[in-house]
């Protein structure tokens, strides 16, 4: 017997951001550790040392993971391994479709990939914050995800 797709993720959640989101990466991940499995590359040094970089984060974004959350801002996507990740998720959207992504915008004014769907809702951070991000209504999307 075959496992669905949903019993092929390794992980719940793959968050992708910039260095400099770093604290905020975290602040989710422990929030979300409560529930979810979630993947930041810092706290997966065991599964990423001495693996080719562009194919295991790669691998992270587009088949491991059931939901990709993208802490944007303005060169999210053409720095370091952000290339990479946002190379991974635009391959999934085009195969699958966009319903495992959520993009954060942390700029202000807020802005999104300009690849992204425009019909697809964005998650307002300015707006909610990390506590609307982690609980309150917003723990019904995540249960809605996974």
């Amino acid at each position: 017997m075959s496992m669905s797709r949903q019993e092929q993720f390794k992980y719940d959640v793959a968050i992708s951001f910039l260095s400099t989101d770093e604290s905020l990466a975290r602040e989710l991940q422990v929030r979300l550790s409560e529930r979810l499995e979630v993947f930041v590359y810092y706290d997966r040094q065991e599964e990423l040392v001495g693996t080719d970089g562009m194919e295991t984060f790669s691998q992270k974004f587009s088949t491991e993971s059931r939901i990709v959350v993208v802490l944007h801002r303005k060169n999210w996507g053409s720095v370091s391994f952000t290339r990479v990740e946002q190379t991974a998720i635009k391959n999934r959207g085009f195969q699958e479709d966009w319903g495992f992504l959520l993009v954060i915008p942390l700029d202000s004014p807020s802005t999104v990939p300009d690849w992204y769907p425009i019909t697809r809702i964005w998650y307002d951070f300015n707006l909610y914050g990390v506590d609307g991000a982690t609980g309150g209504p917003f723990k019904l999307v995540w249960r809605g995800f996974v």
